[in-house]
């Protein structure tokens, strides 16, 4: 049995060695945090979380984009995919009169002419995440991803209720 007490700076990383997975479970039951392929006190996650990258990606999916990267015909189908959530979305801010910046990507910046905090916790009462972007020197600007149509639909209209 592992001593919580004293395992407040320890972070255990599960996966690595597979016979201390039993033992990092214990810590897990005592309160402590787990996270994806780490188990820690629920402080150090803490920490951790405050680091880490929105929708960062595991190996496994990094092995799925390698492969995708082979595959010509795919990556032309999902170029195809964007450029239409991309001119769905653009149409839908035009409508809203919004201030965008040009994007090749699979996102879109713009400008909501308010506190891009408060777009992001309505719109997230709606269950649509945006992402904030006043700490790159454009206050009231949030950035959105291309979804497929269904999705871009869901976020313009969630948009329109909350502007």
């Amino acid at each position: 049995m592992v001593d919580a007490a004293h395992m407040k700076n320890v972070n255990s990383l599960l996966g690595q060695i597979r016979d201390y997975q039993t033992q990092a479970q214990q810590v897990e039951n005592l309160n402590y945090a787990s996270s994806n392929n780490s188990v820690s006190s629920s402080e150090f996650a803490d920490v951790l979380n405050r680091v880490r990258q929105p929708f960062n990606v595991n190996s496994l999916a990094l092995e799925a984009a390698l492969s995708a990267l082979g595959d010509q015909e795919f990556i032309r189908a999902s170029v195809r995919v964007n450029d239409m959530g991309m001119a769905q979305i653009r149409s839908g801010l035009d409508k809203f009169n919004l201030k965008v910046i040009p994007s090749v990507g699979n996102f879109v910046s713009f400008d909501t002419g308010q506190s891009e905090i408060e777009v992001f916790n309505r719109l997230l009462s709606k269950g649509v995440i945006v992402r904030p972007i006043a700490e790159y020197g454009l206050p009231g600007f949030v950035r959105v991803t291309v979804g497929l149509e269904p999705e871009n639909a869901r976020f313009l209209e969630a948009l329109g209720e909350v502007l």
